[in-house]
């Protein structure tokens, strides 16, 4: 399953990844050098009509109306007398004295697995219950951007990124797309690099990738899907259980054209789905979304998805698959938040899930890796508003807030017995002469039916401009129903120069 299902919100600052991941500025490149990736693409998948199929569902696919306003959320803090689980008092994986950076935090088979750089050095680390594991190093992180990871229900693990080298025969600058594997107990080092581009006679910079995304189905197939900036095209590369990719290394990629895939999620037996925008409207808020399966790593037809027909424009979207191949949809349509399941016989109608949201505010969208609850997150007016849903049905959202003024990181998860948790960081404005603030770090947890009262995980964060200082927030929910929450945070009066990562656990008993 996506790590992190995680949200992938377009034309919006998310404070989940991080400053070091390379974006998707032109330089380095441009489109008229002989680029591998570039020339005869072999696929291009059919688009959809967008008048017509717009991916109604023929199934029984209920869904309610759970729209709300300011005054129909709720602040559900009914159950602050009841007794809940503690946090452990955060410890320190990592003290400061280097950059730490890049954090993901996922899991398989209830094993929290934790990616982060340390130094030049990229790093994944195992919890066995009771210690982190020293970790396995990539090597050198020196070159090396867009890192991400997925797991999927086989507590297998894959970690994919970008890097640069030198070609040896012509001395130019290459921009490579590869991924490591995890069996369950050890990584297996990477594939023979899944893509390779390069320009004749000139550098070609892993600046022109963006949006790295990476999944893994139950079957092993690796999904990468990843934007072209210098030429604006969406592209997508698979590889089976056996590194056999669909398309060699200097062959052209799949191509989706202008359409840009802000989603991907991988189910059993090699079925994905994806979720594409009109990157080319996306500027005037007058763009569409677009659902497309793909099987073995070919993509089917698009179509549109309903209620998101341009006419209002789309400005942020995300998604989760799981592994039944079910998939749930969070989108802001103008100023309105929707969201849609599929249960495997097409999309249903849109249900509004809120109103008079900025088209650029933060979202987040999860859904359990063997069952259908879905957990919906979402920022608006410096609170944090949620939903649970079980399939087509969604429940109302719920507001949660802290004493200070503004929240950011939020982040959340929901596991396979309907249980959820959510993390944020509540800060005031800096001090006069200042752009440095001090947050403290919450959570909330759901039991099943309710909220229960928010937590602190940890105080004296620092936050600078809106965003937790080169600071990232990950926590992974497994089914025993443990949290475990990483974090890297500057805090003041601090030993060393540099943020520090954390880690902090919910047990129960």
């Amino acid at each position: 399953m996506k790590f992190d299902n995680l949200l992938l919100t377009l034309l919006a600052s998310s404070t989940l990844v991080l400053t070091g991941c390379g974006g998707g500025s032109s330089s380095g490149g441009s489109s008229s050098g002989d680029l591998p990736d570039t020339n005869n693409t072999p696929v291009d998948p059919t688009p959809g009509d967008s008048t017509g199929d717009s991916g109604s569902n023929d199934g029984d696919n209920s869904s309610g109306d759970s729209s709300t306003d300011d005054d129909s959320s709720t602040d559900d803090d009914s159950s602050t007398s009841l007794p809940q689980t503690s946090w452990s008092t955060p410890e320190s994986l990592a003290d400061g004295s280097v950059t730490v950076n890049n954090l993901h935090l996922s899991g398989a088979a209830n094993k929290p697995i934790l990616l982060y750089t340390n130094g030049d050095q990229l790093l994944a680390r195992e919890f066995d219950g009771s210690n982190w594991n020293s970790g396995t190093l990539f090597g050198s992180y020196i070159n090396v951007s867009n890192t991400t990871m997925a797991t999927n229900a086989n507590g297998k693990a894959v970690v994919a990124d970008t890097y640069m080298d030198t070609n040896y025969w012509t001395q130019y600058t290459e921009c490579h797309i590869r991924y490591f594997r995890y069996d369950g107990t050890n990584w297996l080092g990477y594939h023979s690099k899944a893509r390779s581009l390069r320009q004749s006679g000139a550098n070609y910079s892993c600046n022109n990738i963006d949006n790295l995304l990476v999944d893994l189905s139950d079957d092993g197939r690796v999904s990468l899907s990843f934007w072209r900036a210098d030429d604006n095209t969406g592209r997508l590369q698979s590889c089976n259980g056996s590194d056999s990719c669909l398309n060699p290394a200097l062959n052209p990629a799949i191509s989706f054209g202008a359409k840009e895939i802000v989603a991907l999620g991988s189910a059993n037996d090699g079925d994905s789905q994806i979720l594409l925008l009109d990157s080319d409207d996306a500027s005037s808020f007058s763009s569409s979304l677009y659902m497309s399966t793909l099987t073995d790593g070919v993509p089917g037809s698009q179509r549109v998805l309903a209620g998101s027909s341009g006419a209002t424009g789309t400005g942020a979207a995300t998604m989760a698959v799981n592994d039944a191949n079910h998939a749930l949809v969070l989108h802001i349509d103008g100023n309105t938040l929707e969201s849609s399941f599929n249960n495997g016989a097409g999309f249903a109608a849109s249900v509004n899930l809120d109103t008079n949201l900025s088209a650029s505010a933060p979202i987040r969208n999860y859904l359990s890796s063997g069952a259908d609850y879905g957990l919906s997150i979402w920022e608006k007016s410096n609170s944090l508003f949620t939903s649970i849903s079980d399939a087509g049905s969604f429940g109302s959202a719920t507001q949660s807030t802290n004493s200070q003024s503004y929240i950011t990181g939020a982040t959340g998860t929901i596991n396979d017995n309907g249980k959820a948790v959510k993390v944020w960081v509540g800060y005031d404005d800096a001090p006069a002469g200042s752009s440095v603030s001090t947050g403290t770090l919450y959570s909330r947890f759901y039991d099943g039916s309710q909220w229960l009262a928010v937590q602190t995980i940890d105080t004296g964060i620092n936050v600078e401009n809106h965003q937790i200082i080169k600071g990232g927030l990950g926590v992974y929910l497994d089914n025993s129903d443990d949290v475990t929450v990483a974090y890297t945070a500057y805090k003041d009066g601090q030993a060393n120069n540099e943020p520090q990562l954390f880690f902090s656990r919910r047990v129960i008993d």
